[in-house]
C-alpha cells in the first residue's frame, strides 16, 4: 500500500471534513450526536465526501472527559482512519481534542497491520505514534484507542 497523490474520501471525511463539522457545530453538538447514536448528524459528511457510510458509535465519560468514538469506513491505504475520537470537557462545552486512529506503514513487517495515532489541531496534524493493535473486536479497539489518546490529552 502506497499513499496515493490524491486524498481519498475515507482520508478527506476523517482528515478534513469531519474536524470541520467538529469546528462548525462544536464539540457539545457532536458528542451529544454519539452518545444517542445520532447517525444521521453525520449522513450528509459521507455522502459530501462521495460514499455511503453508518458510523459504529461509543460514548462515556472518564473523568471530567467525554469522550466519543466513531468508526470509519475501513481503511484501504496508509493515512486513513480506522476510527476518530472527540474529547470534550463536562465543565467546559468549547474545550475540544480530536484524534485519529491511523493505518501505517509497518517498517517491522509484522503479521499486524501497523497503526499510528494522530492529532488535528488548528488544520495541523500530528503523529504521535505508534497506536494500538488492531484486534477486529471492536469494543476492545475502540477502547484501546480511547485509553491511547488519553495520553495525550492536554489538560489545560
Amino acid at each position: 500500500m502506497s499513499p496515493s497523490p490524491t486524498p481519498s474520501p475515507r482520508y478527506v471525511a476523517a482528515h478534513m471534513a469531519l474536524p470541520a463539522l467538529l469546528q462548525s457545530l462544536g464539540p457539545k453538538r457532536l458528542l451529544d450526536a454519539i452518545e444517542v447514536n445520532d447517525a444521521e448528524l453525520f449522513a450528509f459528511l459521507w455522502t459530501k465526501c462521495g460514499f455511503h457510510y453508518r458510523p459504529r458509535f461509543f460514548h462515556t465519560t472518564y473523568g471530567v472527559h467525554r469522550l466519543g468514538v466513531l468508526t470509519f469506513p475501513e481503511p484501504r491505504d496508509i493515512a486513513e482512519a480506522y476510527m476518530g475520537l472527540v474529547v470534550g470537557k463536562t465543565d467546559s462545552p468549547a474545550y475540544y481534542q480530536y484524534f485519529t486512529w491511523e493505518m501505517a506503514l509497518d517498517f517491522a513487517g509484522g503479521p499486524e497491520p501497523a497503526t499510528l495515532l494522530g492529532t488535528w489541531t488548528n488544520r495541523t496534524h500530528t503523529n504521535l505514534g505508534e497506536g494500538p493493535a488492531v484486534t477486529g473486536d471492536l469494543m476492545k479497539d475502540a477502547w484501546a484507542f480511547a485509553q491511547a489518546a488519553l495520553k495525550h490529552v492536554q489538560t489545560s
